[in-house]
């Protein structure tokens, strides 16, 4: 909670301190996840101005994570098997700068994050028993719960200019962090103002 407040803290200060409205951008972008696990999600994303094409970064996000589905079942007992951790729900919250190299029609750009994410994770335990006569393992859920981590993120992306305040925005987005990283493909809408 303490962390949470000091990156609210930070957000708003930095606003006050940089003002320069005519370049602000404000993105929604709706995309997949892929590496370990498959699954959606969107992030929202603030951009302002602090000098040319360097930009303050704000994003949040919501992806949800498809199950793994060769979690349960029985498997031979004789093998090392350690718990199985299943990523289920995260919310990224980063902040950071983004560097943008191209002309106002066509805007590639750079970002590099820090972040706070909050994880939903299911851990699951190996148990052994006898099934016709036979040890065996399987699989039980052994917890459900959130905490949170710190993460570094990098992006790479671009906007293209729709109209006036318009821009189409596809984005590469990879957070580092435990127990896995996160690979998100995203596109959406960003408008200038």
């Amino acid at each position: 909670m303490k962390r949470s407040i000091i990156l609210i803290t930070f957000f708003l200060l930095t606003l006050k301190l940089y003002h320069a409205q005519e370049h602000d951008y404000l993105s929604l972008r709706f995309g997949i996840i892929g590496y370990h696990q498959s699954g959606r999600g969107f992030v929202t994303n603030y951009s302002k101005v602090i000098k040319d094409r360097l930009m303050f970064n704000l994003s949040i996000g919501y992806i949800s994570v498809d199950p793994i589905t060769n979690i349960s079942g029985y498997f031979n007992s004789s093998i090392f098997t350690p718990e199985r951790i299943q990523l289920n729900d995260l919310i990224p919250i980063g902040l950071g700068l983004k560097y943008f190299f191209g002309n106002k029609d066509f805007n590639p750009y750079l970002a590099v994050n820090w972040g706070i994410n909050w994880r939903n994770l299911s851990r699951f335990k190996s148990t052994k028993t006898i099934l016709n006569s036979n040890e065996v393992g399987y699989y039980t859920n052994d917890l459900n719960g959130w905490d949170s981590y710190s993460s570094l993120g990098f992006e790479m992306g671009a906007l293209y200019k729709l109209t006036e305040n318009f821009y189409i925005d596809g984005n590469l987005d990879v957070i580092y962090g435990d127990p896995k990283h996160i690979i998100l493909f995203s596109t959406g809408l960003a408008y200038n103002f």
